[in-house]
């Protein structure tokens, strides 16, 4: 059941990705919105991750929602975190990477499985 929470929250980037104008939800600015922003401050764009469409996706992305509540602390940390089944949602900056390598455009659609999710 959780591995499936793994795959909502990356199928939500790769939405943003191709219909950037789509909004997950009215956010006001919380600790969630602040972890966010310097998750992607500090473990992607230091890293090199540069496509300002994979950084905006990673920015508006609520990934403290794909996580069990237990692990929502934790959910901008710079690791992979447990999601039930023995399967994990991956490291930020993994999901940033894999995201950017593929040099998406506008007019590219995904269709992600679960990489990493039996």
């Amino acid at each position: 059941m959780q591995a499936m929470t793994s795959v909502k929250y990356l199928l939500s980037l790769f939405v943003l990705l191709v219909n950037p104008k789509m909004t997950i939800s009215a956010e006001k600015p919380d600790d969630f919105t602040l972890k966010r922003r310097r998750m992607v401050t500090q473990q992607i764009i230091s890293r090199g991750i540069k496509d300002p469409r994979v950084l905006e996706a990673m920015n508006r992305v609520p990934r403290h929602l794909f996580v069990p509540k237990s692990h929502r602390s934790m959910s901008y940390a710079d690791s992979p975190l447990p999601i039930g089944e023995g399967q994990t949602i991956s490291q930020p900056f993994i999901v940033a990477f894999m995201t950017e390598s593929l040099y998406l455009k506008p007019e590219d659609r995904v269709r992600e499985i679960g990489p990493g999710s039996a």
